[in-house]
């Protein structure tokens, strides 16, 4: 009964795709996909749509056929392309489920790279969220499938870049006395930013280091993985910090971006191409230092899937907790 409220009453299609949205339940991924395609449809039942999606390929991805979640894949790579000025969290949760979907090839044949291009488009835009940045790094990592001259050196490029620049961010905001800003943000680096490369636990060719062919490109995102690890390390130990401790921690933030940046600039991807024939996605310089804030903006970040920081203040879908986090 409920998809019959999705064109009704903004409160009631709301409140019916919220349900539906829980369900996990396959048979809803027609409804979902109806909702992701109709351009009349409002931003937040996409958004519950996506979140939807994202739900059912977290707990139940082996009831779909391999060729349905590459058909849903393609919808919300649509998305992203096609609609740009998409609300900011409805764009986040539409990256989980691409990522959750774990989809790389459309056709292994005549294949474009449209699915990891997507997420690429948002994680190369400097003037995209942090969010939508963090949640593309970690789409791109959980993707997986064959793909000939996949430049997996270039996505993990631009992970770094996003890693060094969110490392910038938090040490310019800490505040001993107000840390939800700082540890927001760290979130993002340690759930979203970091498993993009390094994989989540337990999930089985996911982080773009575990899907590298052997070579030069490997040992450069084999060396990026471990230098944003050292970023993200030193950024959860500013945000523990208190009294004495935080200018050393700090000065060894500060020393930890600093290394990631002159790796950065040192080890260029040589081609900015993603795939052969494709769009190509200039190399980002570092992002300028943030001016810390006179109060507190807040973020809106309730906990997302597994602890993550949910888009627009809302819970996650997954909240499971991947890899024994809360």
């Amino acid at each position: 009964m409920l998809p019959k409220l999705l064109d009704n009453n903004l409160f009631a299609r709301t409140e019916a795709m919220i349900v539906l949205s829980k369900t996990g339940d396959p048979r809803a991924l027609d409804t979902f996909v109806a909702q992701l395609k109709d351009p009349n449809q409002v931003p937040v039942v996409k958004m519950l749509a996506a979140e939807g999606i994202a739900r059912i390929a977290r707990e139940r991805l082996s009831d779909i056929s391999t060729q349905d979640a590459v058909q849903v894949a393609q919808i919300l790579a649509n998305v992203l392309q096609k609609e740009p000025d998409l609300l900011w969290p409805a764009r986040a949760r539409v990256l989980e489920a691409l990522g959750a979907l774990r989809q790389k090839v459309t056709d292994p044949l005549m294949d474009t790279g449209l699915l990891p291009s997507a997420a690429l488009a948002r994680l190369a835009d400097p003037k995209e969220r942090p969010e939508v940045r963090a949640w593309a790094a970690w789409a791109l990592g959980m993707m997986q499938g064959s793909r000939q001259n996949y430049n997996s050196a270039l996505v993990a490029h631009h992970i770094g870049r996003l890693a060094a620049d969110l490392g910038a961010q938090i040490g310019a905001v800490f505040d001993p006395n107000q840390t939800d800003q700082a540890k927001y943000l760290t979130s993002l680096l340690v759930y979203q930013v970091y498993p993009g490369l390094k994989g989540e636990p337990g999930v089985g060719r996911s982080g773009v280091a575990n899907q590298s062919d052997p070579g030069a490109a490997q040992t450069v995102v084999t060396e990026l993985e471990r230098r944003v690890q050292a970023v993200a390390v030193a950024a959860v130990n500013l945000s523990r910090a208190a009294g004495g401790l935080v200018p050393q921690a700090r000065k060894d933030l500060a020393a930890r971006i600093d290394a990631l940046n002159s790796y950065l600039a040192q080890h260029p991807p040589t081609d900015t191409h993603l795939v052969p024939g494709g769009a190509a996605f200039p190399l980002l310089p570092p992002a300028p230092v943030v001016t810390p804030p006179s109060a507190p903006t807040g973020t809106g970040g309730r906990p997302g899937p597994g602890g993550r920081p949910g888009p627009g203040g809302r819970p996650g879908s997954g909240g499971e907790g991947r890899g024994g986090r809360p």
